[in-house]
């Protein structure tokens, strides 16, 4: 009996936007990292609220804002204890704000180091095999969809280009951009050998 499985893959990011600012240090424009710490300065009845980054080539600082002059009471109390404490889960959604570094600087670099979450939708009965996968990146992200493929599926990249090229493969919009938002794919493993491989591998069994 074939079967047609539905997927859905949640993808999160597990390396750290990094910002690219003039380093005072070295003179030149450097990445600059998130160091797992925040920093709070008291002005009058306000707060400054930063994270701070260090230059990954000498260590160099520099803070990021995360809100300026702000009232103790417009602040979130979650938010400001975290801070206070440096809650590891708190700093690292604040630094995975990328769109926000572009207040700073045009060039943000966002590594493609992903992880997949993989939660089976149905497992239907079907004249023949497919797999239809609903990839859902948590943020936008820049590793291409068809690399994503690759590396979830256990597959060369040319192999998935030949899936594609031969409409076995089928994605809206073109599976040679990045992942930026949801999009879903459907594969026709009718013809593929080892269709119930990577039945299980879209699934998290057997990789």
């Amino acid at each position: 009996m074939s079967l047609h499985l539905s997927v859905r893959w949640i993808v999160l990011s597990t390396a750290l936007p990094r910002p690219w600012l003039r380093c005072a240090h070295c003179g030149r424009s450097r990445p600059f990292v998130p160091s797992g710490k925040a920093r709070l300065n008291v002005n009058g009845r306000r707060l400054d609220g930063w994270l701070i980054y260090r230059c990954a080539t000498c260590e160099a600082t520099w803070n990021r804002p995360v809100f300026e002059r702000r009232a103790v009471t417009k602040i979130p109390r979650t938010l400001l204890e975290a801070m206070q404490a440096n809650d590891p889960a708190t700093l690292d959604g604040l630094a995975r704000d990328a769109s926000g570094l572009g207040r700073f600087t045009p060039h943000v670099e966002t590594p493609e180091d992903v992880a997949i979450r993989r939660e089976v939708l149905s497992a239907d009965a079907a004249c023949r095999p497919a797999l239809t996968l609903d990839l859902d990146p948590a943020t936008p992200l820049s590793i291409r969809v068809d690399r994503l493929l690759a590396e979830g599926l256990g597959l060369s990249r040319s192999r998935v280009a030949a899936l594609a090229r031969d409409r076995a493969l089928r994605a809206d919009p073109a599976i040679t951009r990045p992942l930026r938002g949801p999009i879903s794919v459907f594969l026709d493993l009718n013809a593929a050998e080892d269709a119930q491989a990577i039945l299980d591998r879209a699934a998290g069994r057997g990789r």
